[in-house]
């Protein structure tokens, strides 16, 4: 299958992708307002351990912000933050290991060492 974007139909494709990702956006929220609340709690739990590496990665990524324009910031918030960062790693990475995922992630090997690396510098 031959993709058929290119740059004369890129801006136009990607206008309906964020209207179809609008669209969808609208019709999931109607969705999880009318769903049952004990189906509401799985998909809450479920998706947890998620929700924390997306805000996990995000304070990390507004510190790293803050360092490159100030460099007085304090070392133990950056220690901290990478510290629960690469707790809420880890736990999804069991996860995956645990639901036998991995064999479909070709970059296994490379998260693990990073991983490690990330560790022992601690």
């Amino acid at each position: 299958m031959q993709s058929t974007l290119n740059e004369t139909n890129w801006q136009s494709w990607k206008k309906d992708l964020i209207k179809l990702l609008k669209e969808f956006d609208k019709l999931y929220m109607t969705h999880i307002k009318t769903s049952h609340i004990e189906m509401n709690n799985i998909h809450v739990s479920a998706m947890k351990p998620l929700v924390n590496l997306m805000e996990s990665n995000l304070n990390f990524h507004y510190l790293e912000l803050i360092e490159k324009k100030r460099n007085d910031v304090p070392q133990f918030r950056h220690e901290a933050l990478e510290t629960k960062f690469i707790e809420h790693l880890t736990i999804i990475c069991q996860l995956f290991k645990v639901k036998h995922y991995l064999k479909f992630i070709s970059n296994y090997r490379i998260l693990e060492e990073w991983m490690t690396i990330l560790i022992l510098n601690n």
